[in-house]
């Protein structure tokens, strides 16, 4: 829920947890959790305000803020070893359920839509799921808690296209969509068909009084490592699953859709690469393949890390955005080579129908080893050594761009 009057440049309520910013002189001067009655005596004070809400020359009033992040999930399959004793993780319901995001609230209560990445079923084990005896990491969720956290975090879409959500099976694939439409989280990526997984979820954007621009978010789950076990989660004509990522689907879709407006905005969102791992050549293929396609950005996860960014025809490929919220242990520690450290990317519409997003990457430091499972945004100077040892990978083609940092955090703003 967003407010706005006089000084007040957003309160944004988010589950039970109040979140304030404030303009001073046309300058956000703090952004942070209030109590109710805060909340409720700062709206009053604005609205009674004589001040010109003026804006810092220069800078600009989004007519939209969107953040997509990458992998979302409260690991409770991580919480214990096979005999019960305890492995790893947040040792409170609170602590798995509501403190780990509090390093993020701020963020998410700054824009106006946040995705993530659903990386795993809200469904607990199924009696007699086969894929128990063949994978070693099942997730399950406690349905109603995570379903919880996720609304009262203030993430409205959660992508269900990854190697995860068919862990429990079809049964905890329905389940899921049960319990997401019971919360009013809205979803895509998944579906009872693969006309239904494959469908891009679709948001409106006003822009100054004139046309609209339409962001368009397209799932897809590109399985670099298939499963010995043969088990196969994506959709069919007649099968519920995964979306594929499809570049030839995107073309025929984003055609369709640009008929209809053609002031749209396509993001690919896949899940691919390989865990813990830089990019490969399999990878940097298929994200272009999406560019010339028709996506004018792409937005990767699934590695649990950050991984290489390119600047392709002119659009952005950022091949891992890395975790969002991911409470398992992780294993920077074994896998060396790669950072602890992942991106939350914001997007934020400006001007007039047809302006492409300016986009910004805040890094976040997700070795929950280090954070005690509270990922938060880094200070300046982490920021820069994060984007350093990104351009240094040979396959940053094209990346430069320019740092800044606000009360919210730091940020690598890609030209």
């Amino acid at each position: 829920m967003l407010l706005r009057s006089g000084i007040c440049d957003n309160v944004r309520i988010v589950g039970e947890r109040y979140f304030v910013s404030i303009k001073l002189s046309g300058v956000p001067t703090r952004i942070g959790e209030c109590t109710r009655a805060i909340v409720l005596a700062v709206v009053a004070a604005c609205a009674l305000s004589a001040c010109d809400d003026k804006i810092e020359e220069g800078a600009k009033t989004p007519a939209a803020t969107v953040l997509l992040g990458g992998d979302l999930h409260f690991a409770e399959s991580y919480e214990r070893t096979k005999s019960g004793r305890w492995k790893a993780g947040p040792r409170t319901m609170e602590g798995r359920y509501r403190d780990s995001f509090d390093g993020l609230l701020p963020l998410i209560a700054s824009a106006d839509l946040t995705i993530a990445n659903l990386e795993g079923p809200l469904a607990p084990m199924q009696e007699g799921n086969p894929l128990a005896a063949t994978r070693q990491y099942l997730h399950w969720s406690r349905p109603r808690e995570t379903g919880d956290a996720i609304r009262n975090a203030g993430v409205d879409v959660v992508n269900l296209s990854n190697n995860h959500t068919m862990d429990q099976g079809e049964a905890g694939l329905t389940l899921t969509l049960d319990q997401l439409g019971r919360d009013g989280t809205s979803h895509f990526g998944a579906g009872i068909n693969l006309d239904a997984a494959r469908r891009p979820f679709l948001y409106t954007i006003e822009r100054g009084g004139g046309p609209s621009t339409v962001l368009a978010v397209f799932p897809g789950f590109a399985d670099s490592t298939p499963s010995a076990d043969g088990f196969d989660p994506l959709a069919a004509r007649d099968r519920a699953g995964l979306a594929p990522v499809d570049p030839e689907y995107l073309r025929e879709e984003v055609a369709r859709l640009r008929q209809q407006n053609p002031n749209i905005f396509v993001i690919a969102y896949p899940h691919w690469g390989r865990n813990y791992s830089w990019v490969y050549k399999d990878q940097v293929d298929l994200g272009r393949r999406l560019i010339d396609a028709g996506a004018d950005m792409v937005l990767g996860h699934h590695a649990h890390t950050i991984q290489e960014i390119e600047k392709y025809k002119g659009r952005w490929i950022v091949y891992g955005l890395g975790n969002f919220n991911f409470l398992a242990p992780g294993r920077y520690r074994q896998f060396t080579k790669v950072q602890p450290y992942s991106f939350v990317a914001q997007l934020r519409f400006e001007g007039e129908a047809g302006a492409p997003p300016r986009l910004r990457l805040f890094p976040l430091l997700s070795d929950n080893r280090q954070t005690g499972f509270k990922p938060h945004l880094v200070n300046l100077a982490d920021a820069r050594r994060v984007i350093s040892a990104v351009q240094a990978r040979e396959g940053s083609n094209g990346l430069s761009g320019v740092f800044g940092e606000t009360e919210l955090g730091a940020y690598f703003e890609p030209r």
